[in-house]
């Protein structure tokens, strides 16, 4: 997980925390990004929390990435999911238009 400033100056921080608020990492950086590995679990709740301790305003980036070559079993079904954006996994409701027969889970 990384946090690049794009906008403002000062010291910024980057925190991940489970859903109890139980910080599972954390670091902050006066000159620049902060970049944090963290072992997360399927299913689970977790909040990312940045800030400036000293007050400042800012933009940036924030990117989050499985990690190269170990954990998370084979990668397959894990996504991030964005609290108030609906869940991919959730069922469409309504009509449903394949533009290939073959894409078409019924069909199959």
């Amino acid at each position: 997980m990384t946090i690049t400033p794009t906008l403002g100056s000062g010291t910024l921080s980057l925190a991940v925390l489970k859903a109890q608020q139980t910080v599972l990492a954390s670091g902050q950086s006066q000159t620049g990004g902060v970049t944090l590995a963290v072992s997360l679990l399927s299913g689970q709740q977790y909040y990312v929390k940045v800030c400036s301790p000293t007050g400042s305003l800012f933009g940036y980036n924030l990117g989050i990435a499985k990690a190269s070559g170990g954990g998370g079993g084979n990668g397959g079904g894990h996504h991030l999911v964005v609290m108030g954006v609906e869940s991919p996994d959730d069922k469409v409701a309504g009509d449903v238009f394949y533009q290939n027969a073959a894409d078409d889970p019924v069909m199959s």
